[in-house]
């Protein structure tokens, strides 16, 4: 898996988020459609993106 650098303000969009689901682009806060390069104020890294680099 590519690493994501998460000091890049870029990287910050649903895409990346805990709380957006891939399958079907929905957001479990708004419980609505997102589109992945969107952003909201409940932004969490999801956690594939907090593991060391290596594991």
């Amino acid at each position: 898996m590519r690493t994501v650098d998460k000091t890049k303000k870029s990287n910050i969009k649903c895409e990346h988020c805990d709380h957006w689901c891939s399958l079907n682009g929905l957001c479990e806060v708004y419980n609505k459609q997102m589109n992945y390069w969107n952003r909201c104020p409940y932004f969490t890294w999801h956690h594939r993106y907090n593991q060391p680099k290596g594991e």
